[in-house]
């Protein structure tokens, strides 16, 4: 099975359309309210600065991650960046399976990406927890975490993170957000 866009879609977390917002929701329903969010998972791939076993350990992880979760149906959210400067997500995701990946494109910072507009899609689809990983992972706690914490959404760290350990959170969002 190839990685053609008729067996994996990708499809714009803060654009899309009433369908495929209702399938979005219902997989959240389904995993009440736990969803698995990537913060450029594909990063490091491309980086010419990161090479070795821990880079060969986490992609393995993350490959066998995704496989998994859009095998169970699961919500995936992707932060990735602009379509233009690398190939279609498509092409990169090294899995060959079906299924749906809700992406928010932008700059290569998740301190670019709109939180604000993030953080109403997931409110309205009644998202509780997000389970965090991918290569920037570390930036997203530190800018977005009290904004998310704020809504009500519990932070955790359960997958391929890169690098490896999970970030060291604030005083302020510590009280909000486990690991």
């Amino acid at each position: 099975m190839s990685n053609s866009p008729d067996t994996l879609r990708c499809v714009n977390l803060l654009t899309m359309g009433k369908k495929d917002a209702a399938q979005f929701s219902d997989k959240v329903a389904r995993l009440e309210g736990i969803i698995p969010v990537y913060i450029h998972p594909y990063y490091a791939d491309a980086s010419q600065s990161f090479r070795g076993p821990i880079l060969t350990t986490y992609q393995t992880r993350r490959d066998s991650e995704i496989a998994t979760l859009l095998e169970d149906n699961s919500p995936i959210v992707l932060f990735e960046e602009s379509p233009s400067t690398h190939p279609p997500l498509e092409q990169r995701v090294k899995i060959a399976t079906e299924g749906t990946l809700y992406v928010v494109n932008g700059n290569p910072e998740p301190v670019d990406a709109r939180w604000e507009d993030v953080g109403d899609v997931l409110r309205e689809a009644q998202v509780k927890e997000i389970q965090l990983g991918g290569a920037l992972s570390h930036a997203c706690v530190r800018f977005a975490g009290d904004d998310l914490a704020a809504q009500g959404v519990k932070i955790t760290f359960p997958l391929a993170l890169f690098p490896p350990n999970p970030p060291v959170l604030t005083s302020k969002s510590q009280a909000r957000i486990s690991s």
